[in-house]
């Protein structure tokens, strides 16, 4: 494989993982708004979008190691053309990376208030119950044929 293929399916990686992080992005900020509007939506096509987007991106990490890995032992020494290659695809994946943090933080923040809100209410509810079932009026049955002494 010759060096300039090696960089262009570098490029077409971190073009496709920049593609996947974007889609991850905008699925979390689905998901936080989902979570705002308090409204039907069902996280759980979002959530499951989301994994799908994370096993891609581990599909495409593994691919990159193994194309920078044949790079390397192709080229004896790595050139300053791949070299700048790779630093750049780590450049732009940490810019990404942080944005998705940030985003990550925000809506784990949002899930854990909505969870508690929600563990709140079961909490309430229950007490409510057991108010109701508390001030119950004792009912004394009579005894059925089978209880009385003869």
């Amino acid at each position: 494989m010759q060096s300039q293929e090696i960089i262009k399916k570098i490029d077409s990686f971190r073009e496709k993982k920049r593609i996947l992080f974007n889609r991850y992005l905008s699925l979390t900020g689905r998901l936080k708004a989902g979570l705002e509007d308090k409204n039907s939506i069902l996280p759980d096509g979002l959530l499951s979008q989301r994994q799908d987007c994370i096993h891609n991106i581990q599909k495409i990490d593994r691919s990159v190691v193994k194309n920078i890995k044949a790079g390397i032992t192709k080229f004896g020494s790595i050139s300053k053309q791949f070299k700048r290659l790779i630093e750049g695809y780590q450049q732009d994946l940490k810019i990404i990376m942080q944005a998705v943090t940030l985003e990550d933080q925000e809506l784990m923040v949002r899930v854990q208030t909505e969870r508690e809100r929600i563990k709140a209410e079961i909490l309430r509810m229950q007490h409510g119950r057991q108010a109701a079932t508390g001030y119950r009026p004792n009912v004394r049955r009579a005894p059925r044929f089978w209880d009385t002494r003869s």
